[in-house]
C-alpha cells in the first residue's frame, strides 16, 4: 500500500528521517525530491499551451537538480532564464557562514518560438521623460554620442556651421544619414556653445524587459503582511509568497483571459494575485489551485485558528481576499469552486478471475446499481462534466421537470443530467420533456428509470428528436 502513496507524502515521511547534514542520507534526500517533482513537471508540460510559461520558485537546496530536471522535461532549448529575487532583508546573525537573502525563480516555456515577448510596466518616473509625441508615439531627445561603449562607432559628423564632430556614436553612419534626413536625428547647439547630436528615443508602449536580478518582487516580509491584512495574524502560514511577486510574474506573460495554474498553491497567494490583477486591469483571468490537504501542526497558529489542513487556509484566504477586492471593484469576479480529487463515482466491475459461483453472483449483485451509494448527485454531475470535457467553471443549475430533479449544465442548458429515480423512476414522458429544452445531450442514471420498457422508449424518443442520450 505504501508504494501507492502520493510522492509528496512519501517525500515528507522519508525526509523527516533524513537530513542533508547526514552524508549517509544525502543522496536519498535529493532522490526523494526528484521523484516527487518529476511526475508533476511532466504533467505541467502536458498542460501548458505552446506559448505557455512555467515559473518555479526554488532555493539553494535543489536549484541545480531542478535545472537538470526541467532540461529533460521541457528541453534545454526552452529555458528562458532565472530570476534572482531577494527573499528577506537583515537578520542572519545566527548563520555560521553566508546569510542567505535570496531565492531563485526558474523560467521555462513550452515552445520558445511560440512564446510571446516578456515585458514589465514602466514606472511613472521613467515615463515622465517621454514628453514629446509624433505619429510614431511618445519620445524624448537622447544623445547620439556613446563614447563610453566598449566598441563605439567612430566617424565624422558635420554640424550646420561646418564644425566637425568626431565621437563614439550609438548607430552606424548610414543609419545616421537616413534618420537625419527623416528628422529622426537633430544637431543642436547647447548653451555652452558645443554641438550636440540627438536622436528620438521612442517609448515601447508594451513595457520594458524584466531583469534577472531584481529587488522589486517582494520578499517574505511582504508575504506575511499580505496574510496579516486578511487574517490579522502573519503566522497563519509559514513563508508565504507575496502577492506582488506573483502579480509581477503574471504581468510579464499573461493575457487578460488566460488560465493560471499553481500546483503547489499553499496559502493560495496565486489566486489572490489573479483576482487583484483582474481588478486592476479589467482582466478575466482564471486560476486553478492544487494542494494536498496537508495536516497543520497542532501547535501552529493555523491549527489554533481552526484550520486543520493547508487547503482550509487557502480557501479562506480566497474568500477574504475576494471580499476585500470586491469592496474596491464590484465588477471583478471573485467566485470559485472547490473540488476534491477522488475515485470514480461509478461502480467498477471487478474482472479478477474467479472459479466460485457464489463469488461471481455477489459481483453481479454489486453492480445492479451503477452509482456508488456514498456519493452525492453533484459528485456524479462533476464527473460527467470532466468526462465530457466541459469546464467545471460552467454553471450547474438545479431545475425541475415533471417533478423530477434535473441538473442543467451551462447557461443554455448544454447538458441535462438526471439521477432522480424517485416516484417510480424516470418515464418516457420525462425524457420527452427534457428533449423539449433542446439540450446537446441528456445523461441519465440507468438505475433511475422506471423499468426496461421506459428505458427503451426513452432511447427512441430522444433519437426521434435528434438528441443524444447517454446512460451511467
Amino acid at each position: 500500500e505504501d508504494d501507492f502513496k502520493d510522492p509528496m507524502v512519501k517525500y515528507k515521511e522519508i525526509t523527516s528521517q533524513t537530513t542533508k547534514s547526514n552524508p549517509e542520507t544525502m543522496g536519498r534526500y535529493h532522490t526523494n525530491w526528484l521523484n516527487m517533482m518529476y511526475p508533476r513537471l511532466r504533467l505541467a508540460a502536458n498542460l501548458l499551451r505552446d506559448d505557455g510559461v512555467i515559473f518555479i520558485s526554488i532555493d539553494d537546496n535543489e536549484v541545480t537538480n531542478l535545472r537538470k530536471l526541467c532540461d529533460e522535461v521541457f528541453g534545454e532549448e526552452n529555458f528562458v532564464g532565472t530570476y534572482l529575487k531577494q527573499s528577506k532583508v537583515g537578520g542572519g546573525s545566527d548563520s555560521k557562514f553566508i546569510v542567505k537573502e535570496h531565492e531563485y525563480c526558474i523560467v521555462y516555456t513550452k515552445n520558445l518560438n511560440s512564446a510571446d515577448e516578456m515585458f514589465v510596466e514602466h514606472e511613472e518616473d521613467y515615463l515622465k521623460r517621454y514628453k514629446e509625441k509624433d505619429e510614431k508615439g511618445r519620445y524624448f531627445w537622447d544623445t547620439f554620442a556613446r563614447p563610453g561603449l566598449k566598441h563605439p562607432i567612430i566617424y565624422d559628423i558635420i554640424a550646420p556651421d561646418g564644425t566637425v564632430i568626431n565621437n563614439g556614436w550609438i548607430h552606424s553612419k548610414d543609419r545616421f544619414e537616413k534618420e537625419y534626413a527623416d528628422g529622426e536625428v537633430r544637431i543642436i547647439k547647447k548653451e555652452n556653445g558645443e554641438w550636440s547630436v540627438q536622436f528620438k528615443q521612442y517609448l515601447n508602449e508594451s513595457g520594458k524587459k524584466p531583469r534577472s536580478m531584481t529587488m522589486d518582487f517582494g520578499g517574505s516580509i511582504e508575504g506575511k503582511k499580505d496574510l496579516a491584512d486578511l487574517f490579522e495574524n502573519e503566522k497563519i502560514f509559514g513563508y508565504p509568497k507575496s502577492v506582488k511577486y506573483i502579480s509581477t510574474l503574471m504581468k510579464t506573460t499573461t493575457n487578460k483571459d488566460d488560465i493560471i495554474l499553481d500546483f503547489f498553491s499553499g496559502s493560495s497567494t496565486t489566486a489572490h494575485a489573479v483576482m487583484q490583477l483582474n481588478a486592476e486591469d479589467g482582466g478575466k483571468r482564471q486560476f486553478i489551485m492544487v494542494q494536498l490537504p496537508e495536516v497543520t501542526d497542532e501547535k501552529s497558529e493555523a491549527f489554533k485558528a481552526g484550520y486543520k489542513n493547508i487547503c482550509e487556509i487557502g480557501k479562506e484566504r480566497i474568500r477574504r481576499a475576494g471580499a476585500k477586492i470586491k469592496e474596491q471593484n464590484t465588477d471583478v469576479d471573485v467566485g470559485f469552486k472547490v473540488l476534491k480529487l477522488d475515485t470514480s463515482n461509478l461502480v467498477k466491475w471487478d474482472d479478477t478471475p474467479v472459479s466460485e459461483t457464489e463469488v461471481l453472483r455477489e459481483r453481479f449483485d454489486s453492480v445492479v446499481k451503477t452509482l456508488k451509494f456514498d456519493r452525492s448527485e453533484l459528485d456524479v454531475v462533476y464527473e460527467v462534466m470532466l468526462k465530457l470535457g466541459i469546464p467545471v467553471t460552467y454553471k450547474v443549475n438545479l431545475t425541475d421537470i415533471n417533478g423530477r430533479k434535473i441538473y442543467s449544465i451551462g447557461d443554455d442548458g448544454l447538458i441535462l443530467v438526471c439521477l432522480d429515480g424517485s416516484n417510480g423512476g424516470i418515464t418516457p414522458e420525462d425524457i420527452s420533456a427534457m428533449c423539449d429544452l433542446t439540450p446537446a445531450k441528456i445523461v441519465a442514471a440507468e438505475e433511475a428509470f422506471k423499468d426496461d420498457v421506459a428505458l427503451s422508449n426513452a432511447y427512441y424518443i430522444s433519437k426521434d428528436k435528434g438528441i443524444e442520450i447517454e446512460l451511467l
